[in-house]
């Protein structure tokens, strides 16, 4: 399935919800792009928060993508970004890549040296960093909160092809400890 936007835009977003004597007023800034975006099944994600410890947050998330045929790993950047927190890696000749502590690995099928086209598994770390400030935008913010439902996008740019998914998680925290989404 490919998903692709007209125009390249950035709109901000305003929702009132209005319940009772209660009044809910949310803003959100969504970005449009032009460029098209693949499937990205994800079969696991979790992101975790320390907000007790700058640069111990962690997120995980693994899946297939559709690789194209003759794709070469070697030297193919991979721009990770998961709800605005980015990483860019290059990949090495058996689909492997690390920045730091963060790493990419695309288990990549091949016969005779020949790539065809297929669903490749996946998996990405980014680990030791201070991704909360970023994520507060998407919900994931340093309050107490337990079960909250939050949307965060990731997506994978792989030599100019981004694969994409928004996935639902679950959002629990306790403010100043940390928070988990799952």
């Amino acid at each position: 399935m490919t998903r692709t936007a007209p125009v390249l835009d950035v709109a901000n977003l305003t929702v009132t919800i209005v319940g009772g004597v209660n009044v809910v007023i949310e803003s959100v800034q969504v970005v449009v792009s032009a460029t098209p975006v693949m499937t990205l099944t994800l079969t696991n994600a979790s992101i975790a928060l320390n907000f007790a410890k700058p640069g111990a947050d962690t997120i995980k998330f693994g899946g297939t993508l559709s690789l194209p045929a003759n794709f070469s790993p070697n030297d193919a950047t991979a721009d990770v970004n998961v709800g605005g927190v980015t990483d860019a890696l290059t990949l090495n000749a058996k689909g492997l890549g690390i920045n730091g502590t963060d790493s990419i690995g695309i288990r990549i099928d091949s016969k005779a040296g020949v790539v065809s086209t297929h669903q490749a598994k996946f998996g990405v770390l980014l680990k030791k960093g201070s991704f909360a400030a970023t994520l507060a935008s998407v919900g994931l913010d340093n309050a107490n909160e337990k079960a909250q439902t939050v949307v965060v996008s990731f997506s994978i740019n792989l030599n100019g092809t981004t694969y994409g998914e928004d996935r639902r998680m679950s959002y629990t925290a306790k403010k100043g400890k940390s928070g988990a989404a799952k």
